[in-house]
């Protein structure tokens, strides 16, 4: 079988050759055994896909056990735990929201940006607000490796006209 990535070098740094493409790609790193095991690994998931997640968690439990672990229920209650009395009661109303059940039980290394899409569609402008301040605390907290969407690419909140009403 043709591999994909291959190792060269240049000056005192490694890089990957793909031969689909024939880019290469700075492997950062200046030490010859190191730069064998990424490109085994880039090869490894290049013909195995269907096993990328199970060896990414295996490696994700190994720094941190609870990761693959959690949900984004934790992420709620830890979320309600703070600030005080008034805004925990209002932070608890806003998540037994029928919006969140799509997500409540979904683990965090799981969840796509179409999850938080469907939560974002099922809810209003609280919604929206409560579920970026969820994803901002796990996120800041480093429960969530990377944004599940990417801050500009948040959909813009819709506000609904309101009318006052007329004293006469």
């Amino acid at each position: 079988m043709k591999q994909k990535y291959w190792l060269c070098k240049r000056k005192n740094v490694f890089f990957s050759f793909d031969s689909e493409t024939g880019k290469r790609e700075s492997l950062c790193t200046g030490d010859k055994e190191e730069a064998k095991r990424i490109i085994r690994a880039k090869n490894d998931a290049a013909t195995q896909p269907a096993i990328n997640i199970s060896i990414a968690r295996a490696y994700l439990s190994g720094t941190d056990p609870k990761l693959v672990e959690r949900t984004w229920d934790f992420v709620m209650r830890e979320f309600c735990s703070v600030k005080n009395e008034s805004t925990r009661l209002r932070r608890e109303r806003a998540i037994k929201s029928k919006a969140f059940n799509s997500i409540r039980n979904k683990r965090l290394v799981e969840t796509t940006a179409e999850d938080f899409y469907t939560v974002l569609r099922s809810g209003g402008v609280f919604t929206h607000h409560i579920l970026r301040c969820l994803h901002n605390l796990a996120l800041g907290m480093g429960w969530v490796l990377a944004p599940v969407i990417p801050p500009k690419l948040w959909p813009k909140v819709q506000k609904k006209f309101k009318r006052a009403v007329e004293q006469r």
